[in-house]
């Protein structure tokens, strides 16, 4: 069971860079009722990614590319 965390570079404290993954594993394992199945519990792994602000914004909308 994946978990991706997309943020910009700077929303996070460095602490919250480290906890965010692990604490959201565990709310996913708590709110599925199966805090200490000892065979979803290892499946469940997350990854973050720190992306660059000044990659993706713009001042305006982009237009749609259809």
């Amino acid at each position: 069971m994946p978990i991706a965390v997309i943020a910009s570079a700077g929303a996070l404290t460095r602490v919250g860079e480290r906890e965010i993954v692990p604490q959201l594993s565990d709310a996913l394992i708590d709110v599925s009722g199966l805090t200490g199945n000892t065979f979803f519990t290892p499946m469940v792994a997350g990854v973050l990614h720190l992306l660059d602000p000044s990659t993706y914004t713009r001042e305006e909308p982009a237009a749609p590319s259809y």
